[in-house]
Formats: structure tokens, C-alpha cells, sequence
């Protein structure tokens, strides 16, 4: 077929770039050269990013009838309808954007009519679908060869015709035009949005509208409205308060020297809003420290009603080992802490037990007293001693520190710190070198030792034999522990310079001699006969002198040295048990003497009226007899002989004993301290005299009975006195002395005070069933003389116990307090 009019070129090249044609092509119609309908198209503007130049578009054959290599990417023209409708199936419907701006109808029909028919356009359109002419067309245009050029999509540009043939193998090209909206003003494809696209669309807006109203709504109400709330909750759960226990006030000797010490201790405590499962925690404490099930719901009962953050302690003084644990498996253990807090280290327990006394947990009566106000479950208390009778003043004031904690507890960083304040310090009048002479000396035997400053009433030293470790209740002491120590017979806790009650035997001769003095009774040239006993209703009352046949001729000043019990008889039936009763208050018994110290014991005066009251029973001149040598209804504490024998040194004035000498805080300034008691004694000059030289005479004299209580270089007065536990003729029934049983012994007491020209010191000794004062109290008063001035020590021989004594080992050297940190 010949080709059509104005096919080879007979016009103009019409318009300017970038003009194209989209067409419906179908194959079979072009390959047999149907004629080409341009009107079917659509005519888009101009675009500059459509992938083609101006003047002649690249793909087509020019006016040479050469096929220019560089055209358009087939992608381009056919890229949208590969992705829409693959494979072959769907060839039809696939678009083909086809350029029609300034070219000829052979270059436009060239590419449909397969062999080189083309297909013309209409009659008096021109080229691209213009009307116009259809001649004049200028000749080829020449461009640059841009086949190595990658078209607008990044692919080489590829010949119509293979794009044409590619095209042709998917099925037959329908000449339809496309939609309006399928290619934008770039070239590209566009969607179809159907009306029901559209109402989607409006939908999923109105519902993310919503959702964001919805969310806005909630942000205000937990903001405005409820912030306030979740704020304290954040606060709660995010800061916490840490509770910072004080260290308690430390305690030294009169020389400085430490007694009583704090050391870091570790505490197991559980924080219960941290714990997700009790019965899993208590499963891993057990296995792991032992904790038992049974600990756990006592710590968890007691702290009832606490704050959920605030720890329970469930166990004090960790060891290293289970703190290794703890540390270990720290992350397995929600809510397990380890505090560190510090416990009380007693340097030197086996001289200070009874004066400095223990610590204890607190309970809950303890807890809820209002004086309680500084104190939270698990601290520790006074229980015995000067740590329980100066609580208020040792224990200090706790104070707090506020970090934030993260998810599991941790602390991140300290926000805000009180820092406790430690407990006041005290310094006693306690001499530890006076205090551990006493104990080496009374080691082996039962009793209490008392040394004192009879100017004042400080004490130097006051001990109780036998004593007990302190350090034990630091560490925790078992059930078995503690069972065993207050079921013992000897009662080592009991103190007993303060507590134990004793017959004051022949010491109580101080009073009777200065009451029958002062009441005129007697006088210094009064004079008994003493011939060994006397007999008075009944019955006959002995002197200890019996076996020698008596003293003879007493008066006061013998009497008092050689301890005649017949003159002692006497002079008390002439007072009465009311006027004895009167001057052995006077001087300081049947009270306490109001020392620093807990269970302490008043003694017992025993007057008429008390027997009546006690016994319903009157009272017996008989019994004045034995009153007035310190037998009978009498009891006296080691500590009140030491204050009743200071009057004599002092001059009648009665003492106030005291063991704290000074309270400091940390920072070494002193706190004021109340002065003590003293009170007049209305004991005449002139008999405080006689009696004074009396008792010189008790150790410097020939006869005395205490000559074993002498110093070099310094005089020393005393009293001794030996206290009946059964009467003679119990004892008599083992024949010699050395055979009477231990606990049917009498006790040996002493008393005194040196120098005896200007006392320093009073020393008051009661060894239970010791004996003889003069031989087994008296050595022990000595050695603890000895310490105070500084003089050496000597050996000391006491009597033998006697059958059933208690075996008491020596004090042992000081231990450090157990699971205390060095």
C-alpha cells in the first residue's frame, strides 16, 4: 500500500515539546496498516519532566525514515500498566503513551503499520491533531545521539518498535482512551478515586479524629483533674524516705579509755511493697541465711500498721558470710536490703557488765510510750546497767535521707539528708585499773565490791562477781543461751554490789556505837564486862570470843577494835530497836542511795512497826541483841556500806554515789549535769571522832581484826564483819569449820577508807560465804587500795570455800563483739 498523502514529510513539523498522544492501540489493526486515528487520543500540556525533548520526539523515525535509538524507556510508556495489570492475559488493557508533537504521519504511523505502512492523519488536520496545512513541513531535524543515556526513570531508552512488540505479545490493544485522571501532569499514573473510596477515606479521618478528642480528653482529666493524685503516687513510688538510725553516745573510764564503743553492724530487712511473692522470698531467705518461715511472720506481725516502704527487720549482726550471699543473689531477692547500722562493742566485759549492763530490741508497750517519740521497730535499748538508766541521754536522734529509687528499689541519688545526731558521751568516775582489781580479786568467789570517793560519792569501782559477757546480747543470744544464764545458780546477772542483801554482820557496829553515843546511851568511859556470852530471858547470847573466855573489861574504843559482841548487846537493849532504826537510816540504809544505776535494792531497817505490820507480831527485846551486832531482820547492799562508812571519813555528811562524772556531746562541749545529794548527818563531832579512831584501831592496833587490810606508808580504817547464814549450832553439826558446806558459811564483810587522815577512798567488800571478814574480805579491800595509789600488787590468800563451792573461772580476756564489722 502506498503511503497516504503528506506521509513523507509534505508539512510542517507542528507545535512545541513535549505535546504526546495516549492511544488504545490495536495490534492487529496496525500491523495491517489501518489508518491511524489521532482523534482518538488525548492531547496533554506540555511537561517538562515527561522524559522528552522538544522538536522531534525521541523513539520515532525521522524524515530519513531512520529509527532514532534514544527514545522513551518502555517502563515509562508502558510503566504503569505492567504494575496495574500483569501478565499477558491483561494485554489489552495495558496503555501505551505515545508522542504526537511535531512529528509527521509517517513518523506517526510508522510505528503501527509494522512493515512501513503508515497510517495518515485525517484530511486537514495537522500533524499532532491540529487543523493546519499539510505541507510545508521542514526536513529532518538532527539530535544528539542519546543512547547511552538512561531514560527518565533511570533505564535506556529502547526503539517503539520493540516497545510495539512487546506490547502486541500480551493479546489485542484496545483503541479506548484512557481516563482523564490516569496520568498526571508529569506523565505518571494516577488512581481512580471511586465515591466509595472517598467515603472510606472520609471515615477513617472522623475516626482518627475521634480517637485524638479521645486522647485529649484523658490527657486533661490526668492532668488537670487528677495530677495532683498521681503525682503523690509517683512521688511514693519514685522518692522514698531512709530512715538513719543514731549511734549511740560513747562511754569511757575516768582515765578516758574506752568502754563502750559503737562498730558497724549489717541488719537483713525486707521492704514489703517491693516483695511480689512472700512464700518465694521466704523459700530463698531460708535456703540461703536460714531465715525461717516463723521469723518472717513475727517481723511481718510486728510491723502492722507500718508504711509499706518502711523495712522490717528480720535479722541484726549479719556474718560475712551470709552479707556475701545476700550480696550474690541480691537480684533473685525483691525487696531484701541490707542496712547498716551499729551495734555496741563492750571493750572490756568482764570487769563492766554489771555497770555498763546490754542492749535490747525494743518492743511494742516500749514502742507506743510517749516518751518513745525517736524510736522505730528494730532499734535497740537499755536493758540493764548505765545503757538502760541513761537511754535518754546515750540513744542521740535519728534522722532520714530522701533518694529516688528506680523500678526495683535501687537507689539513683541522695535528693535531701538529715544526718543523725549521735548520742551524748559519758565519762565515769569508773577507774578500770581500780574496776579489774576488784574483779582479779574477787575471782573464784561470789560477792560485790564497791570503791568510792567519800568526799563526793563518786564510785571508782563497783563490781559483782560473778559477771557475765556483754557482747553476747550484741550478737544475739539463743533461747538455750539465755535459758542456761537465768537458771543458773549463782545468778550472774544479779548485781549484787547493788542488789544483793546481806546481814551487815559486826559492820553494823558503826551504828550502834554512834547511836549510843550520840543518844547518850553510852559514853567513852562506859565499860562492860565480857566474859565470853551473857544471858538474857531464856536464852544465852555469845560473843565470837567465847573460846577464849571473852574480852574482859570493854569500853567503846575496844570494843570497836576488837569487835566485842557482849558490849554491842548491851548498848543496843539500852537504845531500842526505834533509836537503832533511826540513826541506820540516818545513815543511808533500808533506802536506795540513788546511784545512776536500775534494781537497785532499798535493804531493810527493821522497826516495831514493821514487824507488827510484817508479822502481826510484837517485837522482842531479844531481838535487839542480835540487831545490835547486825544480825536479825537486817539487809544491807554492798554499796550502801560503802556510803554508811563514808559519813565516818567525811564527817558525817551522806554521800550521793554517782558513776557519771561528765556528759559531752560529739563535738566535746559539755552538758550540764545535776549536782549531787548531799546530806547532812546529825552525828556529833566528838563521836564521829571516837568512832573514827575505833576503826583506825580495827587495822593498826594489836588485836585489831583486820591487820591483814594494812598499806605501806598509808592508814587505812576499817570494819569487819561476819554475817551468819545458820546459827552455831547448825554448824557445829560438821565438826571443824573447813567441813561446813560452802553455801551454810557465813559471809565476810568489810569496810573502809584511806587515808585515814584525809580519806580518798572507801572500799566496802561482802564475799559470800566467805568466812571471816578479816580474813577473807579484808585482802580483797586491800588489793583494790592497792590499784588506787598506785602500789604493786601482792599475792592474796583467802580461806578455803569449804565442800560444794562453785568452780567461777577467772575473768577471760575481752572479745570482740560477734558479726560486727572490724
Amino acid at each position: 500500500m502506498a503511503p497516504g498523502p503528506g506521509h513523507a514529510g509534505a508539512g510542517p513539523v507542528h507545535g512545541g515539546p513535549g505535546h504526546h498522544r495516549l492511544l488504545l492501540v490495536d495490534p492487529g489493526a496496525a500491523q495491517a496498516g489501518a489508518p491511524h486515528r489521532p482523534g482518538g487520543g488525548r492531547r496533554l500540556p506540555p511537561a517538562p519532566d515527561n522524559g522528552l525533548s522538544g522538536g522531534l520526539d525521541p523513539g520515532l523515525s525521522d524524515r530519513s525514515g531512520q529509527r532514532r535509538p534514544d527514545g522513551p524507556d518502555p517502563g515509562l510508556l508502558l510503566g504503569g500498566v505492567r504494575g496495574l495489570h500483569p501478565g499477558p492475559a491483561q494485554a489489552a488493557d495495558r496503555l501505551l503513551a505515545l508522542p504526537d508533537a511535531g512529528r509527521g504521519p509517517d513518523e506517526r504511523a510508522a510505528p503501527f503499520a509494522g512493515a512501513g505502512r503508515p497510517v495518515p492523519d485525517p484530511p486537514g488536520l495537522r500533524p499532532g491533531g491540529q487543523p493546519g496545512p499539510a505541507a510545508g513541513r521542514p526536513g529532518p531535524v538532527e539530535r544528539p545521539d542519546r543512547s547511552h543515556l538512561p531514560g527518565p526513570l533511570g533505564r535506556a531508552h529502547r526503539p517503539a518498535g520493540q516497545i510495539l512488540a512487546r506490547a502486541a505479545q500480551g493479546g489485542v490493544m484496545n483503541r479506548t482512551p484512557l481516563p482523564k485522571n490516569v496520568l498526571g501532569r508529569s506523565g505518571g499514573l494516577e488512581p481512580s478515586a471511586s465515591p466509595p473510596t472517598r467515603r472510606a477515606l472520609l471515615a477513617a479521618t472522623v475516626a482518627v479524629a475521634l480517637a485524638f478528642l479521645i486522647l485529649l480528653g484523658r490527657l486533661w482529666q490526668l492532668q488537670l483533674l487528677q495530677g495532683e493524685h498521681f503525682r503523690k503516687l509517683s512521688e511514693t513510688n519514685r522518692i522514698r524516705l531512709v530512715d538513719l538510725p543514731p549511734s549511740r553516745g560513747l562511754i569511757f573510764d575516768a582515765k578516758g579509755r574506752l568502754l563502750a564503743d559503737n562498730r558497724p553492724a549489717f541488719t537483713l530487712a525486707v521492704v514489703p511493697e517491693d516483695v511480689a511473692d512472700w512464700k518465694v522470698l521466704t523459700r530463698r531467705l531460708r535456703s540461703l541465711v536460714g531465715v525461717t518461715p516463723e521469723e518472717i511472720s513475727k517481723a511481718r506481725e510486728g510491723a502492722e500498721g507500718q508504711a509499706p516502704f518502711k523495712p522490717i527487720r528480720l535479722r541484726s549482726h549479719l556474718n560475712r558470710h551470709e552479707l556475701a550471699l545476700l550480696e550474690t543473689f541480691r537480684y533473685e531477692l525483691p525487696g531484701v536490703r541490707v542496712m547498716v547500722h551499729y551495734g555496741r562493742a563492750y571493750l572490756s566485759p568482764q570487769y563492766t557488765a554489771h555497770v555498763i549492763g546490754y542492749l535490747g530490741e525494743i518492743n511494742q508497750p516500749e514502742l507506743a510510750a510517749a516518751s518513745r517519740t525517736h524510736y522505730r521497730l528494730g532499734d535497740y535499748v537499755g536493758r540493764y546497767g548505765l545503757e538502760k538508766s541513761r537511754e535518754s541521754v546515750l540513744h542521740g536522734r535519728r534522722g532520714a535521707r530522701q533518694v529516688e529509687v528506680d523500678a526495683v528499689g535501687r537507689e539513683i541519688k541522695v535528693l535531701n539528708e538529715v544526718e543523725a545526731t549521735r548520742g551524748l558521751d559519758l565519762t565515769l568516775s569508773l577507774d578500770l585499773d581500780v574496776q579489774k582489781a576488784a574483779a582479779e580479786a574477787m575471782a573464784g568467789r561470789v560477792g560485790g565490791v564497791v570503791a568510792l570517793n567519800p568526799q563526793n560519792g563518786q564510785v571508782y569501782a563497783l563490781y559483782s562477781s560473778p559477771a557475765f559477757d556483754q557482747n553476747a546480747f550484741v550478737s544475739g543470744m539463743s533461747p538455750e543461751q539465755w535459758k542456761a544464764l537465768v537458771n543458773d545458780p549463782l545468778h550472774p546477772l544479779k548485781d549484787r554490789a547493788i542488789s544483793g542483801l546481806y546481814p551487815p554482820g559486826s559492820t553494823y557496829k558503826v551504828i550502834t556505837a554512834s547511836a549510843g553515843l550520840a543518844e547518850k546511851a553510852i559514853s567513852t568511859a562506859t565499860s562492860f564486862f565480857c566474859a565470853g556470852e551473857m544471858s538474857f530471858g531464856r536464852r544465852s547470847y555469845k560473843c565470837w570470843a567465847i573460846k577464849k573466855g571473852g574480852h574482859g573489861a570493854v569500853e567503846i574504843h575496844k570494843a570497836i577494835r576488837e569487835s566485842c559482841d557482849i558490849f554491842f548487846y548491851k548498848t543496843g537493849l539500852r537504845l531500842g530497836v526505834d533509836r537503832l532504826a533511826k540513826w541506820a537510816q540516818a545513815f543511808g540504809l533500808g533506802r536506795p542511795t540513788g546511784v545512776s544505776l536500775p534494781h537497785e535494792s532499798p535493804g531493810l531497817v527493821p522497826t516495831s512497826q514493821w514487824k507488827k505490820k510484817r508479822f502481826k507480831e510484837p517485837w522482842q527485846d531479844g531481838e535487839t541483841l542480835s540487831l545490835a551486832i547486825g544480825q536479825s531482820f537486817t539487809l544491807v547492799t554492798p554499796l550502801q556500806l560503802a556510803r554508811m562508812v563514808s559519813v565516818i571519813a567525811n564527817g558525817g555528811r551522806l554521800v550521793t554515789p554517782t558513776l557519771v562524772r561528765a556528759v559531752t556531746r560529739p563535738d566535746g562541749q559539755p552538758v550540764p549535769e545535776p549536782a549531787p545529794v548531799i546530806s547532812r548527818v546529825p552525828i556529833p563531832p566528838e563521836v564521829r571522832e571516837v568512832v573514827h579512831q575505833g576503826l583506825v584501831a580495827v587495822v593498826n592496833e594489836p588485836g585489831g581484826t583486820a591487820r591483814r587490810a594494812r598499806l605501806p606508808g598509808i592508814t587505812v580504817a576499817g570494819k569487819t564483819g561476819t554475817a551468819q547464814v545458820v546459827n552455831l549450832a547448825f554448824e557445829k553439826l560438821f565438826g571443824k569449820e573447813e567441813n561446813v558446806p560452802w553455801k551454810y558459811r557465813s559471809h565476810a564483810l568489810f569496810i573502809s577508807y584511806a587515808p585515814a587522815e584525809n580519806p580518798r577512798i572507801a572500799v566496802a567488800v561482802v564475799v559470800e560465804h566467805g568466812g571471816h571478814g578479816g580474813s577473807d574480805a579484808a585482802p580483797v579491800a586491800t588489793a583494790v587500795m592497792r590499784a588506787f595509789f598506785g602500789l604493786p600488787q601482792v599475792p592474796i590468800k583467802l580461806s578455803p570455800q569449804g565442800p560444794g563451792a562453785p568452780q567461777l573461772r577467772a575473768p577471760a580476756p575481752p572479745q570482740p563483739p560477734q558479726g560486727s564489722a572490724p
